[in-house]
């Protein structure tokens, strides 16, 4: 499964439906379920922090411009490229799956 991690507070937005866009400068054709990880830092409290979350459906992705920007949730005009990640549908884990760095040993 395709996985994504985000910081929270957004990520904890995005487990509880608040969040419908996320948004990067940079795209992908892919479109479908989509694993929502939280990163570990930082560590916000009543937030789940290094886990993953939840699932969503990755419906589309937007060319964020200065004429839709606002529209989409921005409160300020993108500089470059940037693009909102649309998602529906979460699905919310039964168990929460903590990720591991791959760090080597010294």
């Amino acid at each position: 499964m395709k996985a994504i991690s985000i910081r929270n507070p957004y990520a904890h937005e995005i487990l509880c439906g608040k969040k419908e866009y996320e948004f990067r400068t940079w795209k992908t054709d892919y479109r479908g379920d989509l694993l929502i990880c939280s990163s570990a830092k930082p560590k916000i409290e009543n937030t789940i922090s290094g886990h993953a979350l939840c699932v969503v459906r990755l419906d589309d992705i937007i060319p964020i411009t200065s004429k839709n920007y606002k529209k989409i949730g921005l409160d300020f005009k993108p500089q470059g490229k940037m693009y909102a990640w649309q998602f529906l549908e979460t699905y919310i884990l039964p168990l929460l799956y903590k990720g591991k760095t791959n760090k080597k040993e010294v």
